[in-house]
């Protein structure tokens, strides 16, 4: 997503640089709406505006449902990192408390299943 935003970014900055880079002789000459070349930018920036409005609807989109998975799993992470520091803690009121991986990973499967 951030690499999308990036693309996004670097095609406004260029269509803005050529609209505002705009030789003004094409600008002045005679009539405005005969000027193919000056009306074709014009278009392209157009095309090139909404196609970013589209992307970025699109991302913010993206962004919100990333943010609601992420938010489901939030009150489970908090119980695991309680766990784990517990569990860790445990050895600093006796050595006999002290947990391997494997016996926290024990313990932690079994906290699944209860919270099912």
């Amino acid at each position: 997503m951030k690499v999308c935003k990036t693309e996004l970014g670097f095609v406004y900055r260029r269509s803005r640089s050529r609209l505002l880079h705009h030789p003004s002789s094409l600008i002045t000459q005679g009539n405005i709406l005969e000027n193919r070349e000056l009306i074709d930018s014009l278009n392209q920036t157009k095309a090139s505006s909404a196609l970013i409005q589209e992307s970025l609807v699109e991302s913010h989109r993206l962004q919100a449902s990333l943010d609601q998975e992420r938010d489901a799993f939030l009150p489970f992470a908090e119980s695991a990192s309680k766990m784990y520091f517990v569990i860790t803690d445990l050895s600093k009121i006796n050595n006999m408390y002290c947990f391997s991986l494997a016996s926290f990973l024990r313990l932690f499967q079994r906290a699944l299943q209860a919270k099912k």
